[in-house]
Formats: structure tokens, sequence, C-alpha cells
């Protein structure tokens, strides 16, 4: 995945600053369909994913990253103004606090609904799994009982 696993950030605004969950905002962000980027930069709201790829070819050479910068929409989702790659592709690697900066008139909302007490952005270590099999001769069906068990999921992500 990355070389680099705490993350730092720089505001891009010079406005207030709310650590927020990960998990949270993301949730509040999926009502945003025009604009979500799903897993992956999959789904209609992607856009170019061609921007989620760059940001993880720029991230692993170790730069410092701006701060997303949110809203609120009046029914009180969160939309992004700046940032929606960099938080998709964060988000899809594994990470769960990070911060962002928000206008002063919607602070205390933000922090309220999706603050964390966190204040560290670290992706999880990289996993790996080795599967040593003796070679044995199995029918079809054990063949695929045994592909199918063989894949990974990482326990700490869903």
């Amino acid at each position: 995945m990355t070389k680099k696993r705490i993350i730092e950030w720089t505001p891009m605004y010079p406005d207030p600053i709310v650590w927020i969950s990960v998990v949270k905002l993301d949730a509040s962000w999926r009502h945003d369909a025009p604009y979500y980027v799903g897993k992956r930069a999959i789904g209609p709201g992607t856009g170019d994913p061609s921007r989620y790829k760059k940001f993880g070819d720029w991230f692993v050479e170790g730069h410092k990253i701006w701060m997303p910068h949110v809203g609120l929409t009046d029914e009180g989702y969160i939309v992004f103004s700046d940032g929606r790659h960099r938080f998709a592709w964060l988000r899809d690697h594994g990470l769960l606090t990070l911060p962002v900066t928000v206008s002063p008139d919607i602070e205390v909302e933000v922090r309220r609904r999706f603050g964390t007490k966190s204040r560290i952005s670290r992706l999880p270590p990289k996993r790996t799994v080795t599967v040593a099999i003796k070679s044995v001769s199995l029918s079809a069906k054990s063949r695929r009982v045994l592909a199918a068990t063989a894949v990974h999921k990482n326990p700490d992500r869903s």
C-alpha cells in the first residue's frame, strides 16, 4: 500500500479545523449522490476516476496533504467543497480519523455530529497473507472450496 503510515496535514483554508470520524462523515456524505466517490472510485459521483489514482500515487511520495473542506446541506448532510477524492482514497485504505476545515457557522454542529477525540491520522499497517499448501490431489469441488476459503478479508475494514 504505502510507505507512509502517519499523515501530515496542512490547512488549505483559514477556517476552523475539526477532527472527524471517517465512518460518520462517509455515512452522511453518501446522501450527496451526485458527488459521492464510492469505494475504489466506483460510482456516478466519481467524476474523473484518474483523480483518485493520481492522489494515491502522489500520497506515496510523502507529501503533506491539504485538509478537505466540508459543508452541510440544508438537510444536514456532508458535502465537500474540496478534497473528496483525497478523502475517498484514504477512506478506502483504512483511515479512521482526519481533520477537515469548515466554515465558522457550522463548526459546532460538525464537531458534535462527526467529531472524534483522536488527533492522529494513521493508516493501518499493510497486511499480507501467505498460504502454504502441501501438494495433494484434489477433486474439482475441493479445489473450488479451497479457492473460495483462501480469499483473505482484512477484519479491520468492512
